[in-house]
């Protein structure tokens, strides 16, 4: 978590472990498949910044 000078909050993520997904995909209601997704360590990222909350004083 990181705190800018103007108020503002960065936030990231990233995933540590290796969810495995496996998705069925099915053709005409006949044919089936199993692809096995994965997302590699590191491979999710989220990166969160929230809006100032203090005011930028304006230059004259």
């Amino acid at each position: 978590m990181t705190f800018f000078d103007d108020g503002r909050m960065q936030v990231e993520q990233r995933n540590l472990n290796i969810p495995e997904i496996n998705v069925r995909a099915v053709a005409l209601g006949v044919f089936a498949i199993d692809i096995p997704l994965i997302i590699p360590q590191q491979g999710a990222y989220l990166n969160f910044i929230s809006n100032p909350v203090k005011e930028i004083p304006s230059e004259q």
